[in-house]
């Protein structure tokens, strides 16, 4: 898989990661329904609430070291979204496995289904992009 310009490429993965983060943020904690985790306990929708804000300011970073091709800020991102990907991934595999009503287990699914090529696309293109930035053209040559 080679695309013509990993740079845009990661400006795409920035930019669907801010956008991605906002509308989940809208949706889960401005929305009166904050009883979409099965335990209502507060550190879980807490936790969740702080991974997206970090999501979105790495997202930034990554903008900002995508235009100033500064690899370094490229690599934050890459840690960032993979611990905090893991973290949520963990988080929506736990909401299904607790769920006991059916629109619980159909909205953890969806989740996770959206959640999961969103992910892959946030780690494999501004991986790309950090490999181009590194000097290291094996992907691509």
């Amino acid at each position: 898989m080679c695309f013509k310009d990993p740079r845009n490429n990661a400006l795409l993965a920035g930019v669907s990661a801010i956008s991605f983060a906002i509308i989940t943020l809208f949706i889960e904690f401005v929305s009166d329904q904050k009883d979409w985790f099965v335990y209502k306990n507060d550190w879980k929708i807490k936790a969740e609430f702080g991974i997206w804000i970090l999501i979105g300011l790495a997202a930034v970073a990554l903008l900002v070291g995508a235009f100033l091709k500064n690899r370094y800020i490229v690599l934050v991102w890459l840690v960032v979204v993979f611990v905090c990907g893991i973290v949520l991934l963990v988080f929506y595999i736990v909401f299904i496995g607790k769920a006991t009503e059916h629109s619980y287990i159909i909205s953890g699914s969806l989740r996770f289904a959206v959640f999961i090529p969103f992910f892959v696309i946030w780690t494999w293109l501004p991986l790309l992009y950090y490999r181009e930035l590194s000097g290291d053209t094996l992907f691509c040559k």
